[in-house]
């Protein structure tokens, strides 16, 4: 019997599995080499629709292409011709109501969220723009009249919010509810202001309500309180005048300026027999003889509202000093005799009566002719004469002022006052010459 030769073949091993475990959980089969990524959902598409809108209200246009997939609401609205969605039966039962759809367009799904607002119609302000005002120097809390009442419109008014969006970077104004109402709001300062620094301010008021937003808009005046003192330009004027300076003549000019915008009047801490000030102008005229080569004067500055003067500065030194021009000098070399004849000739100068002042309201000017008040005379024989023609007043020689032309507040100009001088003379005597009076 032959033989066969052959390799003697071994018994198969078993087969052992191996897995590996991470955190409790087998891996196996193996993971894939590459991960597949889903795409992100589309995110929802938030619309409006308002609950008292008749059937065929579109709603959106979604373009063509678009079906509209059958869920609990769909068969309240139709995809017509062009995307369009639109409603097919009423929509009252679901005001305030948020009814979610689903479309599908070019193969993607489309999920679309419908608000259907309550009747009324859109979020909006009752104001486009409030025209207000606040005093400057108020304490915090303070209202702002005008914009005592800013309240939402619309279906959604109800559940209006509503914030200060622009205009407020320092946080000066803020927004409190209305007492004793159920919606809007009112607008309050939260700190005291000054109008100096800010004289209004421009505000944004954003509404909103889910999805709907709407913005009005204030306008806020801060109005002057007189809370700022004339200050004066200097604190010593310094004025030069020649010897031969005609009779109320300008030998200086005083200036002041004030915070808050308010007429100003100068007055001399003193009576000067020399010089008088002329209260609106600030202007130093020479109303006597300088009887020395300079003179010292104290002078202040009020402001002036309504009439009435308010806050007066620390007072100023005004330093006036005379002198010859080289002209004078000349003609003084030429004869001593007639230098001292033109300086006694220069003593005799008007005598400048004090400013009076009188307060009178805009009607009591309405007649012609009408008798103001009459200038006091110091002796019987005076009359009096206007020195300057002035449109409102006349003055008569026994001193009696009268309306020349009805008064009128808005043609009175910035300073609101009638200002003129007169001329008083004594008609008997011969050594004394004219005085002036200004009122």
């Amino acid at each position: 019997m032959a033989a066969s030769r052959g390799r003697a073949m071994a018994p198969p091993l078993p087969l052992l599995l191996l897995s590996v475990v991470l955190g409790g959980a087998a891996l196996w089969p193996p993971a894939a080499a590459s991960a597949v990524l889903e795409e992100p959902p589309q995110p929802v598409r938030r619309l409006n629709a308002p609950a008292d809108a008749p059937v065929g209200h579109i709603v959106t246009t979604l373009g063509s292409g678009a079906v509209l997939l059958p869920s609990e609401y769909s068969e309240r609205f139709a995809m017509v011709t062009g995307g369009r969605l639109m409603t097919v039966l009423p929509l009252q039962d679901l005001a305030g109501a948020r009814v979610p759809l689903q479309v599908e367009r070019s193969g993607e799904l489309v999920p679309l969220e419908v608000r259907v607002r309550p009747p009324g119609g859109p979020l909006h302000c009752d104001h486009e723009l409030y025209e207000a005002h606040v005093f400057e120097n108020e304490p915090a809390g303070a209202d702002v009249e005008g914009a005592g009442a800013i309240v939402a419109g619309g279906g959604a008014a109800p559940e209006a919010r509503y914030s200060l969006k622009a205009g407020d970077p320092g946080g000066l104004f803020r927004l409190e509810p209305r007492p004793g109402a159920a919606n809007g709001v009112r607008l309050v300062s939260a700190a005291p202001l000054d109008r100096e620094q800010r004289a209004r301010h421009e505000l944004t008021i954003e509404l909103a309500a889910a999805d709907e937003r709407a913005v009005c808009h204030v306008l806020v005046h801060v109005r002057d309180r007189n809370d700022n003192v004339p200050v004066l330009a200097r604190e010593l004027f310094t004025f030069a005048a020649p010897l031969s300076t005609p009779h109320m003549a300008e030998v200086g000019r005083l200036e002041a300026s004030d915070a808050d915008g308010d007429r100003i009047s100068f007055q001399l801490a003193a009576p000067s027999d020399v010089f008088v000030v002329e209260p609106l102008t600030g202007r130093i005229l020479l109303a006597g003889a300088p009887r020395a080569k300079a003179y010292e004067l104290l002078v202040s500055a009020s402001d002036v509202r309504d009439g009435r003067r308010y806050h007066t500065s620390a007072p100023a030194r005004v330093h006036v000093e005379f002198g010859l021009t080289p002209d004078e000098g000349e003609k003084a070399d030429v004869s001593a005799a007639d230098d001292e004849h033109r300086i006694a000739k220069r003593r005799v100068r008007r005598a400048v009566r004090p400013t009076k002042r009188l307060e009178f309201r805009e009607k009591d000017g309405n007649q012609v002719g009408k008798e103001m008040f009459i200038l006091t005379k110091e002796v019987e024989s005076e009359t009096f004469k206007i020195r300057d023609e002035n449109p409102w007043v006349t003055v008569e020689p026994n001193g009696q002022v009268k309306v020349k032309k009805k008064w009128d507040y808005e043609e009175l100009g910035p300073e609101k006052s009638i200002d003129f001088w007169v001329t008083v003379k004594n008609t008997r005597s011969r050594s004394s010459g004219p005085g002036e009076y200004r009122t």
